[in-house]
Protein backbone atom coordinates (compact mmCIF):
# COMPACT_ATOMS: atom_id res chain seq x y z
CA UNK A 1 0.00 0.00 0.00
CA UNK A 2 2.74 2.17 0.72
CA UNK A 3 4.40 1.86 -2.81
CA UNK A 4 1.12 2.97 -4.15
CA UNK A 5 0.66 5.78 -2.36
CA UNK A 6 4.32 6.55 -3.56
CA UNK A 7 3.52 5.75 -7.04
CA UNK A 8 0.68 8.07 -7.13
CA UNK A 9 2.64 11.26 -5.46
CA UNK A 10 5.40 10.40 -8.12
CA UNK A 11 3.16 10.71 -10.81
CA UNK A 12 1.86 13.75 -9.42
CA UNK A 13 5.34 15.54 -9.64
CA UNK A 14 6.16 14.63 -13.16
CA UNK A 15 2.74 15.89 -14.24
CA UNK A 16 3.68 19.09 -11.82
CA UNK A 17 6.90 18.79 -14.00
CA UNK A 18 5.22 18.27 -17.16
CA UNK A 19 2.55 21.29 -16.75
CA UNK A 20 5.50 23.42 -15.93
CA UNK A 21 7.29 22.52 -18.92
CA UNK A 22 4.16 23.54 -21.36
CA UNK A 23 3.88 26.95 -19.58
CA UNK A 24 7.24 27.81 -20.36
CA UNK A 25 6.57 26.90 -23.84
CA UNK A 26 3.52 29.15 -24.21
CA UNK A 27 5.01 31.98 -22.44
CA UNK A 28 8.23 31.37 -24.77
CA UNK A 29 5.59 31.09 -28.22
CA UNK A 30 3.47 34.24 -26.84
CA UNK A 31 6.56 36.70 -26.91
CA UNK A 32 7.47 35.46 -30.21
CA UNK A 33 4.03 36.09 -31.31
CA UNK A 34 4.02 39.91 -29.69
CA UNK A 35 7.34 40.40 -30.96
CA UNK A 36 6.40 39.24 -34.65
CA UNK A 37 3.01 40.96 -34.48
CA UNK A 38 4.86 44.62 -33.38
CA UNK A 39 7.77 43.85 -36.43
CA UNK A 40 4.47 43.69 -38.80
CA UNK A 41 3.24 46.33 -37.30
CA UNK A 42 6.32 48.86 -37.39
CA UNK A 43 6.38 47.36 -41.66
CA UNK A 44 3.10 48.48 -42.15
CA UNK A 45 3.58 51.78 -40.73
CA UNK A 46 6.60 52.47 -42.67
CA UNK A 47 5.71 51.74 -45.69
CA UNK A 48 2.36 54.07 -45.21
CA UNK A 49 4.62 57.05 -44.69
CA UNK A 50 6.53 55.98 -47.48
CA UNK A 51 3.34 56.72 -49.58
CA UNK A 52 2.71 60.26 -48.11
CA UNK A 53 4.80 61.95 -50.37
CA UNK A 54 3.73 60.46 -53.61
CA UNK A 55 0.28 60.35 -52.41
CA UNK A 56 1.10 64.93 -51.96
CA UNK A 57 2.18 64.98 -55.49
CA UNK A 58 -1.21 62.80 -57.12
CA UNK A 59 -3.44 65.52 -54.74
CA UNK A 60 -1.16 68.19 -56.00
CA UNK A 61 -1.97 66.96 -59.55
CA UNK A 62 -5.58 66.62 -59.36
CA UNK A 63 -6.56 69.91 -57.49
CA UNK A 64 -4.39 71.77 -60.49
CA UNK A 65 -6.62 69.80 -62.94
CA UNK A 66 -9.84 70.82 -61.31
CA UNK A 67 -9.19 74.02 -60.28
CA UNK A 68 -7.96 75.38 -64.11
CA UNK A 69 -11.21 73.56 -65.15
CA UNK A 70 -8.68 70.61 -67.15
CA UNK A 71 -11.15 67.15 -67.56
CA UNK A 72 -8.60 64.65 -67.51
CA UNK A 73 -8.18 61.51 -65.27
CA UNK A 74 -5.79 60.50 -62.42
CA UNK A 75 -4.98 57.42 -61.37
CA UNK A 76 -5.16 57.75 -57.64
CA UNK A 77 -2.29 55.00 -56.94
CA UNK A 78 0.58 55.86 -59.24
CA UNK A 79 -0.57 59.55 -60.82
CA UNK A 80 -1.23 58.13 -64.62
CA UNK A 81 -2.99 60.95 -66.12
CA UNK A 82 -4.97 59.82 -68.98
CA UNK A 83 -6.71 62.12 -71.76
CA UNK A 84 -9.46 61.43 -74.34
CA UNK A 85 -8.01 60.48 -77.33
CA UNK A 86 -11.45 62.09 -79.15
CA UNK A 87 -10.31 65.28 -77.36
CA UNK A 88 -6.56 65.42 -79.42
CA UNK A 89 -7.37 63.23 -82.45
CA UNK A 90 -9.69 62.56 -84.93
CA UNK A 91 -11.34 58.77 -85.39
CA UNK A 92 -8.49 57.26 -87.60
CA UNK A 93 -6.03 60.19 -87.75
CA UNK A 94 -2.31 61.14 -86.45
CA UNK A 95 -2.82 64.82 -87.09
CA UNK A 96 -3.81 66.50 -83.81
CA UNK A 97 -7.22 68.21 -84.13
CA UNK A 98 -7.16 72.22 -83.41
CA UNK A 99 -9.05 71.74 -80.12
CA UNK A 100 -6.14 69.26 -79.28
CA UNK A 101 -3.77 71.62 -79.53
CA UNK A 102 -5.50 74.13 -77.45
CA UNK A 103 -6.44 71.25 -74.77
CA UNK A 104 -2.38 71.04 -74.53
CA UNK A 105 -1.76 74.09 -74.41
CA UNK A 106 -3.63 74.73 -71.09
CA UNK A 107 -2.92 71.30 -69.87
CA UNK A 108 1.02 71.18 -70.55
CA UNK A 109 1.68 74.67 -67.98
CA UNK A 110 -0.47 73.36 -66.12
CA UNK A 111 1.09 69.65 -65.29
CA UNK A 112 4.39 71.00 -65.59
CA UNK A 113 4.14 73.53 -63.00
CA UNK A 114 2.42 70.90 -60.15
CA UNK A 115 5.43 68.17 -60.72
CA UNK A 116 8.42 70.68 -61.03
CA UNK A 117 6.96 73.01 -58.36
CA UNK A 118 8.55 71.66 -55.55
CA UNK A 119 11.93 70.13 -55.01
CA UNK A 120 10.67 67.02 -53.06
CA UNK A 121 7.91 66.26 -55.86
CA UNK A 122 11.48 65.14 -57.95
CA UNK A 123 12.03 62.29 -56.20
CA UNK A 124 8.73 60.71 -56.18
CA UNK A 125 7.77 60.92 -60.28
CA UNK A 126 10.15 58.32 -61.99
CA UNK A 127 8.98 59.40 -65.40
CA UNK A 128 6.72 61.18 -67.53
CA UNK A 129 5.36 59.19 -70.92
CA UNK A 130 3.48 60.74 -73.59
Amino acid sequence: MDDFIRGEVDAEIIEDDDSSIYLSIADLMSSLLMFFALLFITALLQLAQKDVPKRVVIGNVVGQMKSNNINVKVNPDNGDVSIQESILFAKGSTELKPEGKAFLRRFIPVYSGVIFSKPEFDQEISRVVI
